[in-house]
């Protein structure tokens, strides 16, 4: 491995759901800098206390030819691949490649001028170092309200920013926290969500985090009816919404399942079948924060 000098000016800090990221590459650091949302996220001040990950790009990736590919997906920004070589692993998109051995602080990269790419690549690298701290992405719409967070989770076009939106309009008091990949994490053992650089089409930045209140999978209804889920079903709404690729390799889907455990060994999981409309938000809200 084999990654390109630095000095002061390839380094940027970012700080995510409470931990510091290093990000190290002139012009990763560069594009970065030019996206939307992560100057919120911009490390200021001493280091959190937590561990520093590092996603180091400049580097020479040499993908091995024997790899195992666990899961390939196109997505809006291009297709990507995830493999594993025993305890290595990759991730390719467009002209990047990505590296991470199990357990490591650092993922190293290749260089992209590509700003979805960096974005997405970014995202993904968060996913690694993250997991086995008990900390994921999640694939959901998050609201605060009354100084706490709630989840809508959901298929594709299933909707969460709807319901997200239905929550701002008939509700008094929510207010949006992130629309598309919030974060979770176990701080002293409780459920916490933060706000992310990610937020897909709604630019909703927050460098915050409230205690998780309550997680609602939400599907399309002729009706709106809610009610909580046991414990099988409270994993199985969960699950799919943890960054997927993720669920096909033992290392990562282990600490998938564990965060998963502990969350819903404090916080109620609710299946909603509704409406695209304020009935449904109302019904929602006060089945979680009843008066």
């Amino acid at each position: 491995m084999v990654c390109s000098s630095s000095n002061t000016k390839d380094l940027l800090m970012l700080r995510i759901a409470g931990r510091d990221v290093r990000l190290e590459g002139a012009t990763a650091v560069r594009l970065v800098s030019e996206l939307p949302g992560f100057d919120v996220f911009r490390a200021r001040g001493a280091l959190s206390g937590n561990e520093v990950w590092t996603v180091r790009f400049g580097c020479k990736v040499c993908l091995a030819e024997n790899r195992e590919v666990l899961y390939v997906f196109d997505s809006e920004e291009g297709s990507w691949e995830f493999s594993r070589n025993v305890d290595v692993y990759y991730f390719t998109m467009g002209d990047l490649a990505m590296q991470y051995r199990k357990g490591a602080k650092v993922a190293e990269a290749t260089t992209t001028c590509d700003a979805a790419v960096l974005r997405f690549s970014l995202w993904f690298a968060f996913s690694l170092l993250s997991a086995a701290a008990g900390v994921t992405l999640v694939h959901a719409s998050a609201v605060v309200y009354g100084g706490c967070a709630v989840l809508f989770l959901g298929e594709s076009g299933a909707g969460k920013s709807t319901h997200a939106r239905q929550w701002l309009q008939h509700i008094e008091g929510p207010r949006l926290l992130n629309d598309d990949s919030p974060v979770v994490a176990l701080e002293a053992s409780v459920p916490v969500v933060y706000g992310s650089p990610w937020s897909g089409k709604t630019p909703c930045y927050h460098q915050e985090g409230y205690p998780l209140s309550a997680v609602v999978r939400l599907s399309q209804a002729p009706q709106n009816r809610i009610r909580r889920l046991n414990t099988l079903e409270a994993v199985a709404a969960l699950q799919p919404s943890c960054p997927p690729a993720l669920a096909y390799d033992e290392y990562f889907s282990d600490s998938m399942v564990a965060l998963i455990s502990s969350i819903i060994g404090q916080v109620p999981v609710y299946h909603l079948e509704c409406l695209p409309d304020g009935d449904a938000a109302c019904m929602c809200h006060e089945t979680i924060f009843p008066k």
